[in-house]
């Protein structure tokens, strides 16, 4: 169970990354939200990994990923992806290149 949380949080970190970019490039406005999930996500699985090396946790686990994973999946991602497909190329084009849209 160790290494399958070791896995789950590398991959989420790499997911979370990548999808605040993502969000990031697009100008989602729930950005910090959505983010604050991810925090949560991963340092709820963190908690879990320290659990799982002073006691058996599978079940407990299994039941929090399924269950986070639905719920996250179907709701805060599926806004960004209506959000994406509400907005036209040249909109998310220009507010990345004008310096209102800047991260610097």
């Amino acid at each position: 169970m160790h290494q399958i949380l070791e896995k789950l949080i590398a991959y989420t970190e790499t997911h979370f990354r990548d999808e605040e970019a993502f969000m990031q490039e697009i100008c989602y406005p729930a950005l910090d939200n959505h983010g604050h999930e991810h925090e949560q996500l991963v340092q709820k699985v963190r908690r879990f990994q320290r659990r799982l090396e002073m006691e058996r946790i599978s079940m407990p686990v299994l039941e929090f990923l399924v269950n986070w994973v639905g719920h996250h999946i179907m709701t805060s991602d599926q806004e960004i992806g209506r959000y994406a497909r509400g907005r036209s190329g040249a909109e998310v084009e220009a507010e990345a290149t004008s310096p209102a849209g800047s991260s610097l």
